[in-house]
């Protein structure tokens, strides 16, 4: 089982998120995905400590950041995180709806001439809104795209994170030395 952490606690938290995730799965996709960004900037953040987090790394990058600004960012970036993580879990849905964003930008036309060339290509992308959009847009125009990813520190929720990825597309490569290599 990848992931580290195998604890009752770690059992514990990965069947409330599982729970958590099943009832916001239950409702219509645009209600969930604003839900799950509330719940995980209200409630979920501020306990499991994402606050300090957040607070921390402003602190480390920007440290004249006006306070109202710090404040705000402690809610937006695990609202990010949260809706993130459900539009993963929506699988084909979210594949679905990456179909209609336009793909824009100095590397669109290499990459469509390498994809009908059929030339691999390595595409570097950044945590900007869900990290995992650029592969399912492409996925959904015929790419063939694997993802190198991190896996969770929690084994039991890696466990069903990687299929819920998986949904969306394989193939997926843990990161880490064998992940790169398979990956190559």
């Amino acid at each position: 089982m990848a992931g580290k952490n195998t604890g009752a606690g770690a059992w514990i938290e990965d069947r409330a998120l599982r729970l958590l995730i099943g009832g916001l799965l239950a409702l219509p996709y645009g209600w969930r995905v604003p839900l799950c960004g509330w719940v995980m900037s209200r409630v979920i953040a501020p306990l499991a400590g994402y606050d300090r987090r957040v607070r921390d790394n402003l602190a480390r990058i920007l440290p004249d950041l006006p306070e109202a600004e710090v404040r705000r960012l402690m809610r937006k970036v695990p609202d990010n995180v949260g809706r993130t993580v459900i539009e993963i879990y929506s699988g084909q849905e979210f594949v679905a709806r990456t179909a209609s964003n336009p793909l824009h930008g100095a590397g669109v036309e290499p990459l469509a001439e390498a994809h009908v060339q059929g030339r691999p290509v390595v595409l570097v992308t950044g945590h900007f809104g869900n990290y995992d959009a650029s592969r399912a847009a492409l996925i959904a125009r015929g790419y063939p795209v694997g993802a190198l990813y991190r896996p969770m520190n929690n084994a039991y929720f890696n466990e069903h994170y990687v299929r819920a990825m998986e949904s969306i597309g394989k193939p997926l490569f843990p990161r880490g030395k064998r992940g790169l290599a398979a990956m190559l």
